[in-house]
């Protein structure tokens, strides 16, 4: 950890970022965090369990030993002659890593002559290969492996959405914890204990690890408050009804952080802490679960500066100039109508932000005095006034940096103002789209039309990197009218005015209108994972147009490629090695496999599956002693 601008006085409070977040930066909700309550006269430290996790998995060992697996494993399975379903996905996967590992084997070879150093792998600045290493340092422990989907992914066997299963979770060693008691004996441990330890979990992957680390601090610090915020908790611990969660922490904080963390401090520095004062908190008293009184943030007590002084940004994964530096534009969606998103949840429903010019002077701070080179706009809505305001001073102002900003397509968007925000360090400017059918973008409550969009992005003409955000699966939507908005992108891309785009499968959002009225929208016999309380995304039910499965396979087909598909053989120890298995009879094995866990719970999607095995490609070799 580093120090803090005095240095004098004993730490208050220490915010943690749990592991599995971003690779390339820190994620936006510790600094915001750090700004408020420094400025308000509480002694703070910081730590991004996420960043020192790969300086401890990227080691020469557990990548020498990752290579050695790799080989290894995808001999035994090739040679057997029949494959399971779990191992049937490890093949997959086995195949996609020797692929990557002959496009990336001069490197790899230079690195590992380096003996890794992390600071071969940061002037490397390759995310292909870093991604590559995390892999193959992870892979030996299949089916718990860390992935790319297309961020960071961590393959789970128990659900990140059972409360029951994160309580049996705490209780587990295994490569991954101990790796978390290593950093935290280095990072945490060696100071001494601080009355309130604060965790922020962004995604989905991180709430187990979460709790992990917050078991090992309670182990070590019993006398320490834990608490737990950040979105995952704010969507999906809100309604919690486990008291044995709160055997492992004290307290979840709801929605902003700022207010509650520092009035939760005062209570428990007066020595007689009464935590029924502090509002938007969950507390188990007695065993009893109890929300305490829900209150609205005004403007004037949120944050919108972030303050990186405890931040080593000289030591992330990619070098100083390719670190990306996340930078709040606004909280909360202006539009905030969309029936697929969560709306109804205040963190995204209430919108608000100061000033351009005081947005513009905070964005001077970061990239003078933390040398900022890359910047994320961490907005859901970034206005296009306010980009054309901060785009006019930062060119008027000589001021150098790439940004990155998502918003919603409208026809304030043009060339000449792309051809501003291109000047002044545009790298991208991501659209949400969803879709090209006028019908689906009705139903969903976009506010757009499929005209209105080929325009805008016909006028803006690719003056700077345009990328779009599609859903396939959308409620009532036939596969005809997602085919024709994947036609739609293709040329679009073959016109050079759009440079990429994403799909995602259409999911039940808890917070949404969907969610809450899932019959005005057609939805029935709903499949809602009673064993997990956290409130999953749903993906299965009945609904006019496509069917589930036909979504996740047009999702596949959109983002797919075929290239990969078609491999006969991989390269083992230099020597071409025939495939005995064909990957596109894999692939439709996986993508007709039973899919209800697999956005829940990996493992039990593989158990879900065990029944289903595959035969090699010609199917009478003789029984191997390994099959």
């Amino acid at each position: 950890m580093r120090a803090n601008k005095s240095n004098k006085d004993e730490l208050n409070i220490v915010l943690i970022d749990p592991p599995f977040g971003s690779i390339n930066g820190p994620s936006i909700g510790l600094p915001v965090l750090v700004s408020y309550l420094w400025n308000h006269g509480i002694n703070i430290g910081a730590i991004d369990l996420s960043n020192r996790f790969y300086a401890f998995l990227l080691t020469e060992n557990n990548i020498r030993a990752g290579l050695e697996h790799l080989e290894n494993q995808f001999a035994q399975l090739n040679r057997k002659n029949r494959l399971g379903f779990a191992e049937v996905v490890e093949f997959e996967k086995l195949v996609k890593l020797l692929l990557k590992r002959e496009k990336l084997d001069s490197e790899l070879a230079w690195l590992l002559s380096c003996h890794l150093d992390p600071l071969s792998i940061r002037n490397s600045d390759n995310m292909d290969l870093v991604s590559f290493l995390i892999q193959l340092a992870t892979i030996k422990n299949f089916p718990e492996i860390i992935e790319f989907a297309p961020r960071l992914k961590k393959t789970d066997l128990l659900s990140k959405y059972s409360s029951e299963d994160i309580v049996r979770a705490t209780c587990e060693e295994s490569f991954y914890t101990e790796i978390f008691e290593k950093i935290l004996s280095i990072s945490l441990f060696k100071m001494k204990p601080v009355p309130l330890v604060g965790i922020s979990v962004s995604f989905s992957d991180q709430v187990i690890p979460a709790f992990q680390c917050a078991r090992m601090i309670k182990k070590k610090w019993p006398d320490t408050h834990i608490t737990m915020g950040g979105s995952f908790v704010s969507i999906h611990l809100r309604e919690i009804n486990n008291t044995r969660i709160f055997d492992i922490i004290d307290s979840l904080v709801l929605d902003e952080g700022e207010n509650p963390l520092e009035k939760l401090y005062g209570e428990i520095d007066s020595g007689s802490p009464n935590l029924n004062h502090i509002p938007n908190l969950i507390i188990c008293p007695d065993e009893k679960i109890q929300h305490t009184k829900k209150e609205l943030q005004p403007l004037e007590s949120l944050s919108f500066s972030s303050d990186y002084f405890l931040f080593d940004l000289d030591q992330y994964l990619f070098s100083p100039e390719n670190v990306i530096i996340p930078f709040c534009l606004s909280r909360g969606c202006k539009w905030k109508k969309c029936s697929f998103c969560r709306t109804d949840i205040p963190v995204f429903h209430n919108y608000c932000r100061p000033s351009s010019d005081i947005l513009y002077e905070q964005l001077v701070t970061l990239v003078r005095e933390y040398g900022a080179k890359t910047v994320s706009f961490s907005s859901a809505f970034s206005e296009p006034k306010v980009l054309e305001y901060i785009s006019k001073r930062l060119v008027e102002d000589e001021i150098q940096i790439h940004w990155f900003a998502s918003t919603r397509l409208s026809n304030d968007f043009n060339r000449d103002l792309c051809a501003l925000f291109r000047d002044a360090g545009c790298a991208r400017l991501s659209f949400g789209i969803e879709s090209f059918s006028d019908r689906i973008l009705s139903s969903m409550k976009k506010g757009i039309q499929a005209k209105q969009i080929e325009q805008v992005i016909t006028d803006i003409d690719g003056v700077i990197p345009i990328f779009l955000l599609m859903m396939v699966g959308i409620p009532t939507e036939t596969e005809q009218e997602a085919c024709d908005g994947f036609e739609k992108i293709q040329d679009l891309l073959s016109r050079k005015l759009i440079t990429g785009y994403n799909y995602n499968v259409f999911h039940m959002t808890y917070g949404s209108d969907i969610w809450k009225n899932p019959r005005k929208y057609h939805l029935s016999n709903i499949h809602w994972f009673s064993e997990n309380d956290l409130f999953p995304n749903v993906v299965h039910f009945d609904c006019p147009g496509m069917s589930r499965e036909k979504a996740f396979s047009l999702r596949e087909l959109f983002s797919g490629n075929p290239k990969e598909e078609s491999v006969k053989e991989v390269k083992i120890s230099r020597k071409n090695e025939p495939l005995r298995y064909d990957l596109r009879q894999i692939r439709s094995k996986i993508q007709t496999a039973r899919s209800d866990y697999l956005e829940v719970c990996y493992g039990k999607w593989l158990r879900e599956n065990e029944d289903m095995e595959l035969r090699p490609i010609t199917g009478n070799e003789r029984p191997h002693s390994n099959a």
